[in-house]
């Protein structure tokens, strides 16, 4: 068995500390990282369920809303569009000059 000085030990083992002082910081770095994105995702979870009532689909009612709005919508432009119609003036007539053999 060889000996081991105790300056090369106490080196080695101060050596050793800063690598595992450099892996606790990163593996808390990585650790407060998981912890935002967990918080995150667990926001946009709530978020989306709570505008699909937890069923991952919307709600009958709201497809069904929604179609009503857009049939409304088309009636509506429809009937504009026969109000552009109607209101448009009818063309009028040219009416004739006078002749110049009239005028006297």
């Amino acid at each position: 068995m060889q000996g081991v000085s105790k300056t090369d030990f106490e080196n080695y083992v101060k050596a050793n500390d800063v690598v595992l002082r450099n892996m606790q910081n990163q593996g808390q770095g990585l650790q407060n990282q998981m912890t935002n994105l967990t918080e995150m995702l667990s926001k946009f979870i709530t978020s989306n369920t709570a505008s699909s009532s937890n069923s991952g689909t919307l709600p009958r009612m709201d497809i069904q809303e929604k179609d009503k709005k857009k049939a409304k919508n088309g009636q509506n432009r429809a009937r504009n569009e026969k109000d552009k119609v109607k209101s448009k003036p009818k063309s009028e007539k040219v009416k004739s000059q006078p002749s110049e053999e009239n005028t006297t």
